[in-house]
């Protein structure tokens, strides 16, 4: 026996209000995860900077085979990450072959999705931030200085889903505007 039409309506009507429902709170979530990362990085930049401080002009990295922590900040850096990670979810990991301390800090969110026919389905999303700490010279592996606290800029903290919203909105009507501007000069060089 084939479900009636009205059932089929019911149906198509239950799966879109639960789409809708699923990208409301897809969004929520997103907002909320930025938030948090964005709050945790200011935290660890400034925890970092005044951990990094007092070895400026000794040795932090090795600089024989890949590399790796000194002694002299090793085992106090690993501890402080493991408990970012153990306690609070927070991944952060070092870019320092350039010879900068840049570090990323991440974590992770369920995504939900709903298809056509109502299938429920998961995903994991990262939410990340980058950062700037100091710089070590490659040849020595010796610190050689600090971001200084003032001239971090914060980052925002306090985004509202409808303020993302306007704001990609915005960036989109720009971006056309911009296309458009290119195109009528397209013809001169």
């Amino acid at each position: 026996m084939t479900a009636s039409r009205e059932e089929l309506k019911a149906k198509a009507k239950e799966i879109k209000e639960k789409a809708k429902a699923i990208e409301e709170s897809n969004k929520a979530k997103e907002v909320y995860f930025r938030n948090a990362v964005n709050l945790k990085t200011n935290q660890v930049q400034k925890e970092l900077i005044e951990f990094f401080k007092p070895f400026v002009g000794k040795k932090v990295r090795t600089i024989s085979g890949y590399g790796a922590w000194s002694k002299l900040v090793k085992k106090e850096l690993d501890l402080y990450f493991s408990d970012l990670w153990n306690s609070q979810r927070y991944r952060v990991l070092c870019e320092y072959s350039s010879g900068a301390l840049w570090f990323e800090i991440d974590t992770t969110y369920q995504y939900d999705t709903i298809d056509y026919r109502g299938r429920e389905d998961h995903s994991t999303n990262y939410v990340k931030a980058s950062f700037y700490v100091g710089s070590w010279d490659k040849s020595t592996g010796n610190l050689n200085k600090v971001y200084e606290d003032e001239k971090i800029e914060p980052r925002k903290t306090d985004w509202t889903v409808e303020e993302l919203a306007a704001t990609r909105k915005k960036i989109k009507e720009m971006k056309e505007e911009l296309m458009s501007l290119e195109s009528s000069v397209r013809e001169f060089k």
